[in-house]
């Protein structure tokens, strides 16, 4: 983590601020990383993706301090502990206000299958608000993930349509890109406000939700 200091330099805190490490101490294979407010408290957490074993790590504020690992808390830790992730996003999915989690999945070695019963190809995951502490991507017939596996790499989400859900876009290591459209069901949508102020020069973005 790079701090801004009086916008003319940066310096590293991540040590400072906790998030170096997983919760048990041991260094990650960091794949992917994204940076929201997924408690609506204000204050943004960071989500970590990496490989098989390390779970994908989750960082929030409670208060002005350092940051605090909520991945056990939140239920991440066994729901993430056989997974490798690349690209990740924290994005509100179904439009209740709540962001889900989103990670772009495949094993990182192309021939595990021949030592292992691991696929290299995996579908990717959703997992629902952490606060949900539900089975990620559960789909209606019990099959975690997004279904249709492949190497996934990147990731990216955005309102392709204009229905006002969020689709996502999906790289492939070798392989056609993927678009996911989002169907959910409900009567939400989300609003996005260019903010001007009479003589001032600039705008801002905000989103609301409703």
């Amino acid at each position: 983590m790079f701090h801004n200091v009086g916008g003319k330099r940066f310096e590293e805190v991540g040590e400072d601020q906790l998030v170096s490490f997983a919760q048990d101490g041991k260094l990650i294979s960091g794949m992917g990383a994204d940076f929201r407010d997924v408690f609506n408290t204000g204050r943004p957490a960071i989500w970590v993706s990496a490989l098989e074993q390390q779970t994908f790590p989750l960082f929030a504020r409670a208060g002005n301090g350092p940051f605090q690992d909520w991945t056990a808390r939140a239920g991440l830790a066994w729901q993430t502990s056989l997974m490798a992730g690349w690209s990740n996003a924290i994005v509100d999915l179904d439009n209740d206000g709540w962001k889900d989690l989103i990670v772009a999945r495949s094993n990182v070695t192309d021939n595990i299958a021949l030592f292992s019963q691991r696929a290299f190809e995996e579908p990717n995951a959703v997992l629902p608000q952490p606060r949900k502490r539900a089975v990620p991507g559960r789909q209606r017939n019990g099959r975690p993930g997004v279904p249709d596996p492949g190497a996934h790499r990147g990731l990216a989400f955005g309102d392709l349509d204009n229905d006002g859900r969020m689709d996502i876009a999906v790289s492939v290591w070798n392989g056609q890109a993927k678009i996911f459209h989002n169907t959910t069901r409900g009567g939400n949508h989300w609003l996005l406000l260019q903010l001007r102020a009479p003589g001032v020069t600039g705008w801002g973005w905000a989103h609301g939700y409703g």
